[in-house]
């Protein structure tokens, strides 16, 4: 889509329908589809909006997820289901590229609404794409991680390699260790194990493990599997809290988010649609209130002043 410079919303509509991140099959799938879910939980988590009763609760949970799998929705209103919210197949093209009109294709409604007009469109993203690419980005890399982890645990319980030279020599090397597990804090035998031989080795031996400490990495991995998540959590605007500071949050201290983070960017992006959908619906309530404050930062370049959001959001950070 990006090689084509305007786009137009049939080739958007097409990529949209098509793109998917380049994964690489691996054999346990089922940990790929745990992160994606995982994560979109954590950014589901960012997003907050005070909106009209009848779409609280579940329904506030799907306008959530669509926003975050396609990046924007269709708000009109009709007298059956009073205002409403649709995910759209976008087409036409105005002066600027933009599209004019939402197609719906609902089992209980399909319509055409013209843009500013018969609908307006709630957006996320400014580029209409949604976040699932972020999302599947990093899950791919987080079930590669746990496949390690897992390896690693496997690794790390490597027993004892032992063997001899007949099969007393081996019976008698298992009554050692059953000797061993069970507590006794000596072992005695009867007779030495290398009658009737030139040396011990002919008879019993062990094969040496290495230096195991070497290859117990599970701790690293595990590290790197935080590391990953911080990541993410810089990309879509978690503020990452050192421990001790964490320990120390007092109910109501203010958390910020720096302004180049995505969360600023999808605060900016749907205050600027809200502010266009209610000049079309006046009298509908839509608000969008996100988990951290966003701070501006200083920019000496265009004369920014430092400022912040002054609504009072919720500052629990999601686990």
């Amino acid at each position: 889509m990006y090689s084509i410079l305007p786009a137009d919303f049939q080739t958007i509509n097409q990529f949209n329908g098509s793109y998917r991140p380049p994964v690489v099959k691996y054999d346990n799938c089922q940990t790929f589809d745990f992160w994606v879910r995982q994560l979109y939980k954590r950014v589901a988590s960012l997003l907050g909006f005070k909106t009209v009763d009848y779409w609280k609760g579940q329904r506030l949970n799907q306008l959530i997820y669509f926003l975050l799998r396609f990046g924007f929705l269709t708000i009109s209103f009709l007298e059956k289901y009073q205002y409403f919210f649709q995910p759209a197949t976008l087409g036409g093209r105005d002066f600027y590229y933009l599209p004019t009109y939402a197609d719906i294709n609902n089992p209980d409604y399909n319509a055409r609404l013209k843009i500013g007009v018969d609908c307006e469109l709630l957006m996320l993203t400014p580029d209409y794409m949604g976040i699932w690419d972020i999302i599947e980005y990093y899950a791919y890399k987080l079930a590669l991680l746990d496949a390690g982890i897992d390896i690693a645990i496997i690794n790390s319980k490597l027993a004892y390699m032992c063997y001899g030279k007949n099969k007393g020599a081996v019976l008698a090397l298992q009554k050692m260790f059953d000797k061993i597990n069970s507590g006794e804090p000596a072992v005695y035998w009867e007779k030495p194990l290398n009658v009737g031989a030139q040396n011990i080795e002919d008879v019993i031996g062990f094969i040496d493990r290495g230096n195991l400490k070497n290859n117990l990495i599970t701790t690293e991995l595990l590290q790197n599997r935080d590391t990953i998540l911080n990541e993410f959590d810089r990309e879509i605007g978690i503020p990452a809290l050192p421990i001790e500071k964490k320990e120390r949050l007092v109910t109501g201290e203010t958390i910020s988010v720096d302004a180049n983070s995505n969360l600023a960017l999808w605060k900016k992006t749907l205050d600027s649609s809200i502010e266009k959908i209610k000049v079309l619906y006046p009298s509908i309530t839509l608000e969008f209130t996100p988990l951290y404050q966003i701070v501006d930062t200083v920019n000496p370049i265009n004369g920014n002043e430092r400022g912040g959001a002054s609504d009072d959001y919720n500052t629990d950070r999601p686990q």
